[in-house]
């Protein structure tokens, strides 16, 4: 086990990628960062499927799709999905919204743009794996 640095300003617990990515934006303010790992770096589920960026999974929720899953979504007890019926009147406004939202161009303009980021983001990993030494 190496020595833990006592004069670093952070402390990053995990040498995984929101660890490392926690690190280097810490870094880029002028901040000294230590990175507490068990093991080695980018090694645990960053390392695995657990750590795979799924681009290809990417969608808008504001999709039609979500309306048939929605009743069950809302009355499953356990589920992750709650209203407080009494809010209903408020939220009225917003749904409609998000209805107009799911209207075929503004939902596939909106997961074409959800998309990009993704990949631009996952093209961006490859650099910063290499800058961190973990590619």
């Amino acid at each position: 086990m190496n020595a833990i640095n006592s004069g670093a300003d952070f402390y990053v617990i995990g040498g995984g990628v929101i660890g490392l990515c926690a690190a280097l934006q810490l870094q880029s303010q002028g901040q000294s960062v230590a990175i507490l790992e068990a093991d080695k770096v980018a090694a645990g589920a960053s390392f695995g499927n657990a750590g795979h960026l799924a681009t290809e999974q990417v969608f808008a929720i504001a999709d039609f799709g979500i309306i048939k899953q929605l009743p069950a979504m809302l009355f499953d007890p356990l589920g992750a999905l709650r209203i407080d019926w009494t809010y209903l009147p408020k939220l009225l406004p917003w749904a409609m919204k998000l209805l107009l939202s799911m209207k075929k161009e503004p939902s596939q303009k909106n997961s074409c743009g959800i998309k990009a980021n993704q990949w631009r983001k996952s093209s961006r990993l490859a650099g910063f794996f290499a800058q961190m030494g973990a590619g």
